[in-house]
């Protein structure tokens, strides 16, 4: 039970940063991704931006994994 508390804990985490994520920049994170694949972000490689693209990408990944254990939890 506790394992299970903390996982959707953890996802809820998850899923609102990548929500303040998506408001701040207007977008998914997919679309985000392909913006920066196609030099379509303005001024992309100051710190504060780059450092948001790979903290976005990190929580993008995480979600699917946490739903997965979340749901494979009795």
């Amino acid at each position: 039970m506790v394992t299970k508390d903390f996982v959707r804990l953890k996802l809820q985490e998850v899923e609102q940063r990548a929500g303040n994520f998506e408001k701040r920049f207007g977008m998914t994170f997919e679309k985000f991704q392909q913006a920066w694949k196609n030099d379509l972000i303005p001024d992309k490689y100051p710190y504060e931006v780059e450092k948001d693209y790979w903290e976005w990408e990190t929580l993008h990944a995480d979600l699917p994994r946490l739903r997965e254990i979340l749901a494979n939890l009795p």
